[in-house]
């Protein structure tokens, strides 16, 4: 993941510059966003450490980078640079952005949702079986659970209507899954030939809150195994579609009707750098603090330094110190 210096785009915001590419008018990130956006791109330093410059959607104080051992880069921002050694997501590569891709390779890579589709008006939907029981809708462009409604049955349709039609004039049309009765979110990152899975910590409606490199108990070797074998699968897919970057997915187990519990392998792809790369990444600052081998969270958010937890690390955060917005801490706490 390192390469000769140059500058690293942080461009966080990928998602929306896909969706213009794609001919859409998404709505920008709100200026709050933004801000928060750049600061977390700091942490993408560690994903380019001899990079010479690092660009960030906003101007960031460097203050805002809390551990003197963080790789600490000239700090640019303005127009994106036309000639970045890399960055975290292409620009380019907005068809294979587009939840579509994925959603026309599930067969194939033996991930189909029955009741999944793509839905372009509230009349061409009602008649989806999803809508039945609990339900989410996904903007084609998004990340970190953002510019997504969910539900419960068809009233929640009507209550939601106002929001729903709001997306679908935005996106045109948007991906309708059955929202399944989640016990544990994954992640699988992949850079090269490496391989790495995560938990994710979410909260109630998917949104992404941090990393935990443990995977806990609840995957088997079976279940491992089969992340690996279909982080190869992907990898493949994507390079004959042009792209052979890094990119990552997303899988949970879920509890079935019947109460047993199954494994969905796959429900999303990032064709671009995670945090699950970041946090990998982040080893051996995990490791200098706390011991080799070492489970750890890399946690994002907007918190007071004072309510970390004990032996938390702040990565960065606000640059007058009072809140944290990405830290570490060990799994055992």
């Amino acid at each position: 993941m390192t390469g000769g210096g140059g500058c690293f785009a942080a461009n966080l915001d990928v998602e929306q510059t896909w969706a213009r590419r794609a001919g859409l008018a998404p709505k920008p990130l709100s200026a709050p966003a933004r801000e928060r956006a750049s600061r977390l791109g700091l942490l993408c330093a560690v994903l380019w450490p001899e990079a010479d410059a690092l660009w960030t959607l906003a101007p960031v104080d460097a203050a805002c980078r809390r551990d003197a051992r963080l790789p600490a880069p000239r700090l640019v921002s303005g127009p994106p640079p036309t000639d970045a050694v890399a960055s975290w997501g292409d620009v380019s590569t907005w068809r294979i952005g587009h939840r579509r891709w994925a959603f026309e390779h599930w067969q194939a890579w033996d991930t189909v949702v029955p009741e999944a589709g793509f839905v372009s008006s509230l009349d061409a939907a009602q008649a989806a079986p999803a809508w039945n029981g609990a339900w989410v809708l996904k903007a084609p462009f998004a990340a970190a659970g953002r510019d997504r409604i969910t539900g419960d049955g068809r009233t929640a349709v009507r209550v939601k209507q106002a929001g729903i039609e709001r997306l679908l004039s935005t996106y045109g049309e948007l991906l309708l899954e059955p929202w399944m009765d989640r016990l544990e979110d994954y992640g699988c990152v992949v850079h090269g030939d490496t391989v790495h899975v995560h938990r994710l910590e979410v909260d109630g409606r998917g949104r992404f809150e941090g990393i935990r490199t443990d995977v806990g108990e609840g995957l088997d070797a079976a279940a491992l195994e089969r992340l690996h074998a279909l982080a190869g699968i992907v990898r493949r897919d994507l390079a004959q579609d042009g792209y052979a970057g890094p990119f990552g997915f997303d899988a949970y187990r879920y509890r079935d009707p019947d109460g047993g519990e199954s494994l969905r392998a796959l429900c999303e792809v990032n064709p671009r750098y995670t945090f699950g790369h970041v946090a990998t990444a982040l080893r051996p600052l995990a490791e200098d603090a706390w011991g080799p081998g070492v489970d750890y969270a890399l946690r994002v958010g907007d918190r007071p330094e004072t309510e970390l937890e004990e032996r938390a690390l702040s990565l960065v955060g606000s640059p007058d110190g009072d809140r944290s917005h990405a830290w570490l801490t060990p799994c055992s706490e």
